[in-house]
């Protein structure tokens, strides 16, 4: 949960055109906040707008459009006085939002909207109010901790960080377990299914899968309220999402055949993967919200225009709806092969095992996975494929 909701948000700003539809206005009064204390608002993992909280009050205005409905957040404007983590805002064309605070806790401000995904938010964010706002201020001590041990020269170093390092990740843990269990009761009681609530039950399933350790007896729950779904919450994104989760598909690992996946291609026509054979792939999985995704850009663009007779890209966006996708391949002037396979956990980032992006797969041209990695390091790119493709340039 911790490294989700710390990540959706960066100080990448963004150079491409809004599509100008309306402006969604924030109005703010916190407590608690230092004066001239900077605040941000951002779509899309971007900061396009800052401003300043004087006498406690702020101003924010954005132009959105319907597509950002989910994808507005405040965060921290470059000052750190809040936690690392976001204030989920529901934004759309003319709408006008408004703040309360009592502290620096901004992912429990309380959002007052017409809205009325607000306010269904809101009843998960208040059953477990004591508990993040326990979690907030653990964040930012803990990964200084992380990055403190991750660096260390020394074993000794290491060692002495350790006891530490294990405390704090057993309190967050424990406050993550907490926070899971009050959401489960939350809905267990609705016995219906908003897009917020699907949504909650997809992280559910996600953190059962993937931290099993913290959540594991969790999933008989966490399964019968998937199981519960009326037939088109289980077809949708969320709900197809949540079942990959929950029975996830057999693995892509190296040395295997990648899946004959079918995708949506930027033409309008579906594609299935085994048109690509013939040449090296690289399948690069990225989103609008992604800021490392963005910045590698560049390098797939060059290791691609370089190596055109002997390698496709692939491009391969998880954005939940066809409008975000379009509007960010326009911005960033994606040229190469873009597919859509909408959701973080849509059938092929399944079975590629995706749990970050940016991520990306070389495949051989007879289909075999050869290689497969998440995140991004300034050339990292260039040196696997000069590894993998013969005479890569």
């Amino acid at each position: 949960m911790k490294k989700l909701i710390s990540a959706l948000c960066s100080l990448v700003i963004a150079t491409g055109a809004w599509a100008q539809t309306g402006v969604v206005t924030v109005e703010g009064h916190v407590k608690g906040v230092p004066d001239s204390t900077r605040i941000g608002i951002c779509v899309s993992g971007t900061i396009p707008t800052t401003t300043r909280i004087l006498d406690g009050r702020f101003t924010l205005q954005l132009p959105v459009t319907e597509a950002d409905k989910n994808n507005v957040f405040l965060s921290d404007g470059g000052d750190k006085v809040f936690a690392p983590m976001v204030l989920f805002v529901y934004a759309m064309p003319g709408v006008t939002v408004h703040v309360e605070g009592e502290n620096n806790l901004i992912y429990t401000w309380k959002v007052i909207s017409p809205l009325p995904e607000q306010a269904e938010r809101e009843r998960f964010v208040e059953a477990s109010r004591k508990e993040w706002d326990e979690y907030q201020p653990l964040l930012a001590p803990y990964n200084a901790l992380v990055k403190r041990f991750m660096t260390a020269q020394t074993e000794e170093e290491k060692d002495a960080l350790r006891p530490e390092v294990k405390r704090m990740s057993s309190q967050i843990d424990s406050l993550d377990y907490i926070i899971a269990s009050n959401t489960l009761a939350v809905l267990e009681k609705s016995g219906t299914f908003s897009d917020v609530a699907l949504d909650e039950l997809s992280s559910l399933a996600r953190n059962v899968a993937e931290q099993s350790k913290i959540y594991g007896d969790l999933r008989e729950r966490v399964t019968a309220l998937y199981e519960n779904l009326p037939d088109d919450q289980k077809t949708s994104t969320l709900g197809r999402e949540t079942e990959l989760y929950l029975f996830p598909l057999e693995e892509v690992k190296i040395g295997s055949i990648m899946p004959d996946v079918e995708l949506l291609g930027s033409d309008g026509e579906v594609h299935k993967l085994s048109e690509y054979r013939g040449k090296y792939v690289l399948l690069d999985f990225w989103a609008s919200w992604c800021g490392w995704c963005i910045e590698a850009f560049p390098e797939v663009r060059k290791a691609w225009e370089a190596n055109s007779d002997k390698l496709t890209v692939l491009g391969v966006n998880l954005d939940e709806t066809p409008e975000k996708w379009a509007q960010a391949s326009a911005e960033h002037n994606i040229t190469w092969e873009n597919l859509h396979s909408p959701g973080l956990n849509s059938e092929i980032a399944n079975r590629f095992r995706v749990d970050g992006i940016p991520h990306q797969a070389v495949i051989s041209p007879e289909g075999m996975v050869l290689y497969s990695w998440s995140g991004y390091g300034e050339g990292e790119l260039r040196r696997i494929l000069q590894k993998l493709i013969p005479d890569f340039k």
